[in-house]
């Protein structure tokens, strides 16, 4: 994508997934971002239903808020009136929005070049492996910002890259002990609760299908 900027142009569009604990890292991210670069432009966008929670005052859902040189735009999941686990599939909401959130993502990427704001880097947290998709489509680097300790980080690169069999056959055994390269022994009950989960009902069942689709960034 051309941008037709001068070098020390920097738009950051910073893609977050919904949950608070995502939603106040990438916030710090921005306003640090603006700390190192003060000429850069920000962008912030969650989803609809999590925008709306964010700024209880819209004069319509989608509408776009600058706050201290921050710009907050959400895209669309499929569930702006918000997503409920006592009546939506955890699966389904996952399939939903790699279908619908691209094109919302790419409307806004869009809008922001016909306003004069060429993005210029994306950055995404966790469980939206479509972002890179979608940068790549506009020829703009992404990066994935990582919220986790770098622990969890390497247990779960090393459960996608050859461990995962071992850690599910002793899932019931709390005290075995797995050696994963470079870290120290760890007990199953030791390892990130999802890993291991064992019912369908699990109220983590969500996370666990999030950690999976979004195995392409490990």
């Amino acid at each position: 994508m051309e941008t037709n900027k001068p070098d020390q142009y920097h738009h950051f569009l910073l893609v977050v997934h919904p949950p608070q604990s995502h939603i106040i890292p990438v916030r710090h991210l921005a306003h640090r971002l603006l700390s190192i670069i003060p000429s850069c432009h920000v962008t912030v966008s969650t989803t609809i239903a999590a925008h709306n929670r964010m700024f209880p005052s819209l004069s319509f859902p989608d509408q776009e808020i600058t706050m201290r040189q921050v710009s907050y735009i959400p895209f669309t999941d499929g569930y702006d009136a918000g997503f409920d686990r006592s009546i939506h599939d955890p699966a389904e909401r996952m399939k939903k929005m790699e279908i619908v959130s691209p094109k919302s993502l790419s409307a806004i990427i869009d809008h922001l070049a016909e306003c004069g704001r060429h993005v210029t880097c994306i950055i995404q947290t966790l469980f939206l492996p479509w972002v890179v998709d979608v940068a790549v489509a506009y020829g703009v680097p992404s990066i994935l910002y990582w919220i986790q300790p770098a622990l969890s980080l390497s247990i779960y690169y090393h459960y996608f890259n050859g461990y995962d069999s071992i850690i599910s056959s002793h899932k019931e055994d709390q005290e075995f002990t797995v050696s994963l390269p470079g870290l120290f022994p760890l007990n199953i009950g030791d390892l990130p609760s999802f890993l291991t989960i064992t019912s369908d009902d699990n109220t983590l069942r969500e996370i666990s299908t999030s950690v999976t689709v979004n195995k392409r960034h490990l």
